[in-house]
């Protein structure tokens, strides 16, 4: 019975080792204020004036409107072929994904895509490409199992499907000649002035390798220099860059067979913070390969058993009252692994409402530790490997300080209620004013999504069929917009900036002004200021 129970043994081992592990990683863009997808890239290619790959509410998609989402969720990705302008052509680039380790299993890439009835002779379509780069140079075009290299939006042109419906068109991978690392899939939009193209719930079957602990990299790549308000919440400090290169795959998670890298721990400190006093709940966020700060990612890699993760939107606990040194540490409840290529994270503090004007937050890198026992957290002592940033990833130069306590006024009686729609009247629209380092005040984007506290039966809201309202009360029937991306600009002094503003649907007297306190003394009478 012994000799039997060995032989067992090594049977299983042997089986594990001769069957690829399958990674299906699924992208349905619910990741709602990061477009393109984390990891992903979005290209003008050859003619284009307006086209391009966009993200898209399902409750708001138009010509046509395509139903619920396949995926299940609340945003689809849009090829707006129907405001474009004939022959634009725009390209979109996924992450990569690592198909090294098939052992003979053909890997895998589909996406839904919907088919429309309207604009028959109008050949709006896709195309799909594989390259170990993310470029066209290079680049094969798929066929897909159906055998066809074109996808036309247009139901009854090739290849034919019912009309007004979702697809699922699948790309068949020889197994034998797809067995490097990265593969990145491009999707090619073409117009031809007829509907939007509509996608969704975009699948690659991967069979990574063993990533390797020595090849990772992490380094502060962002420091955020723009100013925050009191009692603001999860304002994002530094970005902290991940690069898993060399030799290593994407990994797998299972257990204590995981081939994949374990991040053990993010060790930071509060350099350059005049009073930790100011601060409460530092935390650590994560957004994939997205290069903007956000706190909505969603994971498209798949949800595990156990205490073994994939990257998820946190890393570490909360630290509720910081002080000089913070650790972030793989918990012993749920393990977090790294995924290859490059990823981010970043540090956030919670500014009270007790802060002190005019004083500065920040924060420096020290270390970080990955690897260790695969399946145990916190790793055993001695297991893990210590990642030092490179001369200069320590530290940036900056840092957010800390602004007045300005007076916010209240109204008696607003100028664009209108009888309870919150969508029009006497109102600023769209505030537009792009800085330095890839900030930007855009309220063009994402304006209409700050609505809590609306009455729920207003026809405006996007969760009614609206296109989103305004402002969310009335009185005072303004907005008050945080320190959050997109709402938050760096100026660079002696640079020259234009801002656009645009009034609302009153069609007389409206009077706009815009005003900045130039010498931070707290009101805006100076000259120059208005």
């Amino acid at each position: 019975m012994k000799k039997i129970y060995i032989l067992l043994a090594v049977f299983v081992l042997l089986s594990n080792l001769a069957f690829p592990q399958m990674v299906q990683q699924i992208e349905s863009f619910e990741s709602s204020t990061i477009f393109p997808a984390p990891g992903w890239r979005s290209q003008r290619y050859a003619t284009n004036v307006s086209s391009a790959f966009v993200l898209q509410p399902v409750v708001t998609a138009t010509n046509p409107a395509p139903g619920a989402a396949p995926g299940g969720g609340t945003n689809l990705m849009m090829f707006n072929s129907f405001t474009g302008i004939n022959n634009d052509t725009s390209i979109i680039i996924t992450k990569p994904f690592d198909f090294s380790n098939n052992a003979g299993v053909n890997p895998q890439f589909s996406f839904y895509m919907y088919r429309d009835n309207g604009f028959a002779l109008a050949d709006d379509h896709i195309r799909v490409y594989i390259n170990t780069a993310p470029s066209m140079t290079g680049a094969t075009l798929l066929s897909n199992t159906l055998g066809v290299n074109k996808l036309s939006r247009y139901y009854n042109s090739v290849p034919a499907s019912t009309a007004n419906t979702w697809n699922l068109y699948t790309y068949d991978l020889t197994a034998a000649s797809y067995t490097a690392k990265r593969y990145y899939f491009i999707i090619m939009g073409v117009c031809k002035d007829g509907n939007n193209i509509y996608m969704d719930r975009v699948t690659a079957n991967t069979y990574p390798s063993a990533t390797l602990a020595s090849d990772v990299k992490m380094d502060l790549f962002l420091q955020n220099g723009a100013t925050v308000g009191v009692g603001v919440n999860n304002h994002m400090i530094v970005g902290v860059r991940c690069i898993i290169g060399g030799n290593s795959g994407c990994g797998v998670v299972n257990g204590a067979l995981s081939t994949a890298v374990k991040l053990d721990s993010l060790l930071m400190n509060t350099n350059g913070t005049t009073n930790v006093l100011d601060i409460d709940d530092a935390k650590i966020y994560y957004t994939g390969g997205s290069t903007l700060f956000d706190t909505t990612y969603v994971s498209p890699f798949p949800v595990t058993a156990g205490s073994d993760d994939y990257p998820s939107r946190r890393f570490g606990q909360t630290i509720a009252v910081p002080g000089t040194n913070l650790d972030f540490m793989n918990g012993g409840i749920t393990c977090a692994y790294l995924e290859y290529d490059t990823t981010f994270f970043w540090l956030t503090y919670d500014i009270k409402s007790t802060a002190t004007s005019n004083n500065f937050v920040d924060a420096d890198l020290r270390s970080s530790a990955v690897g260790g026992t695969a399946g145990t957290c916190p790793s055993p002592g001695g297991t893990g490997v210590t990642v030092t940033p490179s001369a200069g990833g320590f530290s940036q130069t900056g840092a957010s300080q800390i602004g007045l306590p300005y007076c916010v006024g209240t109204y008696t009686t607003g100028t664009s209620w209108l009888n309870g729609s919150y969508t029009n009247n006497d109102y600023i629209t769209h505030v537009i004013l792009n800085g330095a380092s890839g900030t930007a005040i855009n309220t063009t984007i994402g304006s209409k999504n700050n609505n809590t506290g609306l009455p729920s039966n207003l026809a405006c809201l996007t969760g009614n069929g609206g296109p989103g309202c305004d402002f969310t009360s009335h009185p005072p029937d303004y907005e008050y917009w945080p320190s959050i991306p997109g709402r938050t600009v760096v100026l660079t002094q002696g640079v020259n900036y234009s801002v656009n503003v645009r009034a609302g649907t009153w069609n007389s007297n409206n009077n706009i002004a815009v005003f900045i306190d130039f010498n931070r003394d707290g009101d805006f009478v100076d000259a120059g200021e208005n």
